[in-house]
């Protein structure tokens, strides 16, 4: 798994950094996202699903993904306080 790219809309670690980051950072990861991810570029449009991971994120304190990033994979993430809005961590 080291070295793997992770889905910014699938996986825990990306809903954590979405759900930390400042709304504008925010729009411009997943406008990137849409225009260069083909398998995320659905949702990464789809503003009630992000609205939801949005919200859920926040309500339960962290990120959390069932085999969103990959089959058989589960995972949670917590956004990483003032270490920036990349600084996550996954178990």
């Amino acid at each position: 798994m080291v070295g793997r790219r992770r889905s910014l809309v699938r996986s825990a670690l990306g809903k954590a950094i979405l759900t930390a980051s400042p709304p504008a950072l925010r729009r411009e990861m997943l406008d990137l996202t849409a225009s260069l991810v083909e398998e995320d570029a659905g949702l990464a449009k789809d503003r009630r699903f992000i609205e939801d991971i949005l919200l859920q994120t926040k309500k339960d304190g962290y990120a959390s993904s069932v085999g969103g990033a990959e089959a058989g994979i589960s995972a949670i993430a917590s956004a990483i306080p003032g270490g920036g809005p990349f600084s996550a961590a996954r178990i």
